[in-house]
C-alpha cells in the first residue's frame, strides 16, 4: 500500500472525504488521507475508517516510512522566492 497524507485548504475534512482508495493490481493499493489545515493528522485513526478486507491495517502489522519535501530558496537563478 502506498499512503499519501494530503493537507487541504479547508480547516476540516469530513469523515466521508477523509480517504480515497485506488486498486492498482492484485494486492497493491494507493490510499490518500485528507486532513484540514486545522486538524492534527492521525493516520492510524484515519486508516481504521478505511475498511477493506484486502488490507490488513492492524497496528502491529503496519510499518510506516515517512518523508517530507521542503523547498529551500537560494539566491541562485531559478524559481523566485
Amino acid at each position: 500500500m502506498l499512503l499519501t497524507v494530503v493537507s487541504e485548504d479547508s480547516p476540516r475534512v469530513t469523515a466521508e472525504r477523509r480517504f480515497e482508495v485506488e486498486a492498482y493490481c492484485e494486492g497493491f493499493f494507493r490510499v490518500r488521507l485528507h486532513f484540514g489545515f486545522m486538524e492534527e493528522p492521525d493516520v492510524p485513526m484515519a486508516l481504521s475508517l478505511c475498511q477493506l478486507k484486502e488490507l490488513d491495517l492492524s497496528p502491529m502489522r503496519t510499518t510506516y516510512f515517512l518523508s517530507r519535501e521542503t523547498v529551500i530558496p537560494t539566491k541562485r537563478i531559478g524559481m523566485a522566492r
